[in-house]
């Protein structure tokens, strides 16, 4: 897989002082292999995205509910 991406500065998780929530773009990952989470969660930050990570469906919805993400990576096994 390769991914491209372009972001203004990436050099933190910036966040609203007002709400404490991240001003980045939100990824919501769920992924329940740790080699690919590790390597996916390292490209998106360094390309400005605030991602949250987790290894199963149940804690996924939890965090969605909670904050909702821009975007949502789920694995699938068909």
């Amino acid at each position: 897989m390769f991914l491209n991406m372009h972001w203004a500065d990436t050099s933190n998780d910036l966040t609203d002082s007002a709400s404490n929530k991240p001003t980045n773009p939100v990824v919501l990952m769920v992924e329940d292999h740790q080699d690919a989470s590790l390597g996916l969660k390292q490209v998106l930050k360094l390309n400005g995205y605030h991602v949250i990570d987790t290894d199963n469906g149940q804690d996924a919805v939890r965090q969605a509910r909670q904050s909702p993400p821009g975007l949502l990576l789920v694995e699938v096994h068909t």
